[in-house]
């Protein structure tokens, strides 16, 4: 029996990308092996039939700032200039792969898997964010600001891996990051690169409704509620999805909408949640379109594309530099408003929402809707097709 072996980021997001592909696969008779990050993700992948196998776990220490114009920054921050903890989080992903014996690898944004299969030679297909990717359009992930004057690089680690191993060196981390085929979970819009590349969009790569399942706990009643996504209460933005809450609960208060918050199996403080509100573990995708007229979220790749896939506004709330990104460039086709976390409050969020009840972006959100309908993207099956090839 052929073998994937799926090597994804921490969060949700990779996660949904992936599931709908591995089912696809589990239907042609192609086992799926997960490595991922969080307890309840584990959890919910062991329900789903799925094994996880991580590598023996080397933390990446450090402290990473809100904003980071390079990956070569973001690994800095990091630890990554420390040549031994490299080595030894390279030797731990070998050994992992080597365990597994995977026929082709699936890599979402995580540079010790790329490096590890490089090494090893086997087919790899990465799936990439444009922010991520060596040819994004802008020179800098932090595009809408100055950069400083100095920022670090952690090549010389990694390229004393590939070096060794009689494989090109790189000038910075973006170039390992793609694969023998490179696919874009998006669109040109959103995600834009600089010149053409062989890398393909294969349209928004969405696998909310699968995750549900018996995650989900009861279904919506009410039409024209405010869904809000506040992703992980701690992450590389630090109290992050705290700091949404926080704010948006004392909004939903004062206005008295009705709304509808998933908190993705996460663990979060008991909040002062009033009536009007919902809290639920996960709401599927096919909830979210029926049943909500605006989108409150975290700026993650994924939210920013559910919410302009099914022709619904956001108010991104992005709480580090790949989600700004995200957050900037879907504002850019005037889909979403803005609001960064030194400029968030309860009132801001309201004079949002009421912007966004009075029109805004209602024709920009109506006609992205209507244009990727248009483009007939096909992700699950291009991505199965692409995989295939790599046999």
């Amino acid at each position: 029996m052929k073998k994937v072996y799926f090597m994804l980021s921490a969060g949700w997001g990779p996660v949904i990308r992936a599931l709908p592909v591995a089912e696809q696969l589990k239907k042609n008779g192609i086992k799926s092996v997960f490595h991922v990050s969080g307890k309840s993700i584990v959890d919910h992948l062991k329900r789903a039939g799925y094994k996880v196998h991580s590598p023996i776990s080397i933390p990446q220490k450090g402290e990473p700032k809100q904003d980071w114009w390079t990956l070569d920054q973001l690994l800095y921050d990091f630890n990554w200039s420390d040549r031994d903890f490299v080595f030894a989080r390279h030797k731990a992903y070998v050994q992992a792969i080597k365990t597994i014996k995977p026929d082709v690898l699936v890599v979402d944004f995580n540079t010790s898997a790329m490096l590890a299969g490089k090494v090893l030679n086997i087919p790899i297909l990465s799936v990439v964010q444009s922010c991520f990717h060596q040819n994004r359009k802008s020179k800098y992930i932090v595009y809408w600001k100055k950069a400083p004057d100095f920022l670090p690089k952690v090549t010389e680690s990694i390229n004393g891996i590939l070096s060794s191993n009689g494989l090109d060196s790189i000038e910075k981390v973006e170039d390992i990051q793609l694969g023998d085929i490179t696919v874009i979970p998006s669109i040109p819009e959103v995600d834009p690169l600089s010149i053409k590349s062989d890398s393909c969009y294969v349209g928004p790569m969405l696998g909310n409704d699968i995750i549900s399942g018996d995650d989900y706990s009861s279904s919506l009643s009410e039409k024209d509620m405010i869904f809000v996504y506040p992703g992980r209460p701690k992450d590389l933005g630090g109290d992050s999805g705290n700091l949404i809450m926080t704010n948006v609960l004392p909004a939903l208060q004062k206005i008295q909408n009705k709304a509808v918050v998933s908190v993705g199996g996460f663990s979060y403080s008991d909040f002062n949640v009033s009536e009007n509100v919902k809290i639920e573990k996960w709401v599927s995708e096919s909830d979210i379109i029926k049943k909500c007229k605006i989108m409150i979220h975290h700026g993650g790749h994924g939210a920013c594309l559910t919410a302009l896939k099914n022709g619904i506004t956001s108010i991104i709330i992005p709480t580090f530099a790949e989600r700004e990104y995200n957050a900037r460039n879907v504002e850019k086709i005037g889909c979403a408003l803005v609001l960064t976390p030194e400029e968030i409050s309860p009132d801001t969020l309201i004079s949002a929402i009421k912007k966004i009840e009075d029109g805004e972006c209602s024709e920009n959100v109506l006609y992205w809707k209507k244009e990727i309908e248009s483009r007939a993207y096909k992700p699950v099956d291009d991505v199965c097709r692409f995989i295939n090839r790599l046999f």
